[in-house]
């Protein structure tokens, strides 16, 4: 099983955290991703969650649109920036297809480290604004933790902004 966590892209401010739409920044970063992971063929969810936030389920259906990811999509509060990343950890047991989870921080960093480390604290990760951190499962060696397959993001060297 694959897992990706991917960060939101860039978004607009507003008083209104809930509400936030992506900026054009996020578009463009967005689009940046889209075309990267046309080409390469690495991101591949069968399943995809996100949270409740606007800026995090625009930045999954454009993910989605640009990707042919299949449809529909979960929305769940385990993924709201503040929560215990344990949820998750606890959500994903019988969990056996790719899975892409569509958040914020400080609960993706923290998520991902827990999932490798067996800790949420010191971070191992910190994904930035339209990150995508892929984590596969270690294998017998260390069962219950995941190793990291790949990070990338929008802003890598011939990818965008």
């Amino acid at each position: 099983m694959q897992l990706y966590l991917i960060r939101h892209a860039d978004a607009l401010d507003s008083p209104d955290d809930f509400s936030r739409a992506l900026s054009a920044r996020g578009h463009r970063q967005l689009a940046s991703l889209v075309k990267h992971f046309q080409a390469h063929a690495l991101l591949r969810p069968e399943e995809v969650w996100h949270s409740p936030l606007r800026r995090a389920r625009e930045t999954a259906e454009v993910l989605g649109l640009g990707l042919g990811w299949p449809r529909p999509f979960e929305e769940t509060d385990l993924l709201e920036p503040e929560r215990d990343p344990q949820g998750v950890v606890n959500r994903l047991q019988g969990v056996s297809r790719p899975l892409a989870l569509v958040a914020h921080e400080p609960l993706l960093s923290s998520l991902g480290t827990l999932l490798v480390r067996g800790v949420s604290w010191p971070l191992a990760f910190t994904l930035r604004k339209g990150d995508v951190l892929a984590l596969e499962p270690s294998g017998s060696d260390h069962p219950g933790r995941w190793v990291e397959k790949w990070h990338l993001g929008p802003d890598l060297p011939g990818r965008g902004e």
